[in-house]
């Protein structure tokens, strides 16, 4: 069943190249209840859906807005969740085996660090972890409600603005500015996009992509940009909380939104949540039903059904252990299998590993099952087998940190990180066509 509607991308686009006349501050008010029915809508949908899973990809071009006429406002709807991944798998270190995944336009900080320098580089700084572990769709959804707003709010085309009363001549100054803000932060971020795409559509390794974005200190750049962003945000919602006019009721809330959902790369004084979103937009809470296998049964079967870990042990068997329907399942050789001998399970399901440290070199240490039946494992494969095995559950004693400088999971990107539907659109060039 197809949702109701049109990518939000789109409308947008057809609202920048035909605009209504209208005063500059009533297209603002008009842009502000728009932006606001967007967040109060997509912001009660995650808060549902954040409790099973994680979408991973949330832009315009993966929302449909629904035109209801004048009587009533839009409808807003979010789809593909192809790259969604179970949140409480994802919670537990199933963000290690999965690289930043979805349209890295509206990446924060956290996944560009990801990107690049992979999980080791998160776990030195606590504050992007939490922010890749917890917050991906709220940044995302947030950078897409701030270009929302940008590409449908009043700007001025000169800062001549004589005619104007002080305060609303600091509005639309402050308009003027957020759209400057944002053009440079698009223009920065379609650049690096453009080096991850060209890498998949031609075929090119991905460490080129890597090396290119790290020399060009890519998540420092979008870091810098978003934080610009947010001294111009707070500004403008300072002048419109300042202005005397006519009423904009949704501003210092709509910008707080922003302001609090965007992340800039640094640690919050207080964590965002979606429930924390809902109580600043005023959403009176409900109940509704929702669970793990009402979401899956919409979007598919989702997490890390897939993800494994493979090495040759000190007996020179090829050992396997693979995450299959939320259980870790172990091969041998190719077959499945736990134990030896009178305590051989040939179902392959392991419910508990034991590690135990050695002095050899190049290996990381003794892995068995829980039959203790195992091998030497080798240095750079104790993070990701600690991730898979907190993924399913499985109790263990595999230290936090792998001494070893090459993980056995590398986190790539997924195929559709840079998807070839997205367009480039700085907002800027599309303001002087219209000139």
């Amino acid at each position: 069943t197809r949702l109701p509607g049109d990518p939000l991308d789109d409308i947008l686009l057809k609202l920048e190249l035909v605009q209504e006349p209208q005063e500059p501050m009533q297209r603002l008010g008009k842009a502000l209840g728009l932006v606001h029915t967007m967040l109060r809508q997509l912001s009660l949908t995650m808060v549902f859906i954040s409790m099973c899973v994680f979408h991973r990809d949330i832009h315009p071009r993966n929302m449909l807005m629904e035109d209801r006429g004048s009587e009533q406002p839009p409808h807003f709807g979010l789809v593909d969740f192809g790259l969604a991944v179970e949140a409480q798998a994802w919670q537990k270190g199933g963000w290690r085996l999965r690289g930043a995944a979805g349209d890295c336009r509206y990446w924060p900080p956290s996944a560009w660090a990801m990107f690049i320098f992979g999980a080791e580089e998160l776990d030195r700084h606590a504050a992007w972890r939490r922010e890749y572990e917890a917050h991906l769709d709220l940044h995302a959804l947030g950078l897409s409600a701030l270009e929302m707003f940008v590409r449908v709010a009043p700007t001025m085309q000169t800062r001549k603005v004589h005619d104007k009363d002080d305060q609303e001549a600091a509005i639309l100054a402050g308009l003027l500015d957020l759209r400057e803000a944002w053009d440079r932060y698009w223009e920065d971020a379609s650049r690096f996009w453009k080096v991850i795409f060209g890498a998949y559509s031609s075929g090119r390794p991905l460490g080129e992509a890597k090396k290119t974005c790290q020399e060009a200190d890519a998540h420092q750049v979008i870091a810098a940009n978003l934080r610009e962003l947010a001294v111009v945000v707070r500004r403008l919602q300072q002048a419109c909380e300042n202005f005397t006019g006519a009423p904009l009721p949704r501003a210092s809330q709509v910008f707080q939104v922003l302001l609090n959902s965007v992340s800039v790369g640094e640690a919050p004084e207080a964590p965002p949540s979606w429930s924390s979103i809902q109580f600043l937009l005023e959403v009176s809470p409900c109940k509704v039903p929702c669970s793990w296998s009402i979401i899956q049964a919409a979007i598919g079967d989702l997490g890390l059904k897939d993800s494994k870990v493979e090495y040759v042990d000190d007996d020179g068997d090829h050992v396997t252990f693979a995450l299959e329907g939320g259980k870790l399942i172990a091969y041998c050789n190719g077959r499945r299998g736990v134990g030896v001998g009178e305590t051989a399970d040939s179902s392959g399901l392991v419910t508990e590993l034991k590690w135990s440290n050695c002095s050899q070199e190049g290996w990381a240490g003794s892995i068995a099952d829980q039959f203790n039946a195992g091998g030497l494992i080798p240095k750079g494969m104790l993070s990701a087998l600690r991730a898979l095995a907190d993924t399913a559950g499985v109790p263990h004693n595999i230290p936090a940190d792998d001494e070893s400088e090459q993980p056995s999971v590398e986190a790539e990107p997924e195929p559709e990180a840079t998807p070839a539907a997205a367009k480039l659109r700085p907002v800027g060039q599309q303001q002087q066509q219209q000139q």
